[in-house]
């Protein structure tokens, strides 16, 4: 048995962990994204978090995906530019980060992953149970914290709100002032301390 702490895609595996084997983890720590029983695709989001999801349905284009192929740093940059406050990462930090955007089918898995999410790509069929196992899903049966940062504009801080019913084994949300989609580099501390 163990623990998880997952962020953004992150926090996606580990609630599709939490679900698949709930009786192997301890307690999870999910950063920046709250989880709700599959529903109609997008139906369920509010306007806001629509225009914040662009990036993920203009990869869903050929226009986007050949944008995003010619400059994947400077795509990422703009992410990274506006999901929190000004100022949160050191340039070097940056550089360090974006050298995995080089890989030579990172791009590949970026594009197939969004497509794959809303529907306009197959998922992998050696998982087809496991897809539907997660699909079907009603609640997380894992003693789950939720931390989150106020400022996020990416996941904006409604995901992770009122979804306390659906962890029937332990609930816990934090909200992180002043921080946005990255808290584990915005305010470590903070998250360490609460994790």
């Amino acid at each position: 048995r163990f623990g998880l702490i997952g962020h953004d895609w992150g926090t996606r595996a580990l609630y599709d962990t939490a679900i698949l084997a709930p009786d192997r983890i301890t307690a999870a720590v999910a950063l920046s994204l709250g989880w709700r029983p599959a529903g109609s695709g997008s139906g369920g989001l509010s306007w806001a978090q629509r225009q914040a999801f662009w990036y993920q349905w203009y990869l869903g284009t050929e226009h986007g995906a050949a944008a995003f192929r010619s400059d994947p740093k400077g795509f990422c940059r703009r992410l990274w530019d506006t999901w929190s406050p000004p100022g949160w990462f050191e340039e070097e930090a940056w550089e360090r980060a974006s050298a995995a955007f080089s890989g030579t089918d990172w791009c590949d898995v970026v594009i197939h992953y969004y497509r794959a999410r809303w529907g306009q790509a197959p998922n992998d069929p050696s998982y087809k149970s496991d897809f539907e196992a997660v699909a079907a899903a009603k609640a997380i049966a894992v003693p789950t914290m939720i931390i989150h940062g106020v400022a996020d504009t990416c996941c904006l801080p409604e995901l992770s709100a009122d979804c306390a019913s659906f962890f029937p084994a332990g609930f816990a949300l934090e909200m992180l002032e002043g921080v946005g989609h990255f808290p584990q580099r915005e305010n470590p501390e903070a998250v360490a301390s609460r994790a």
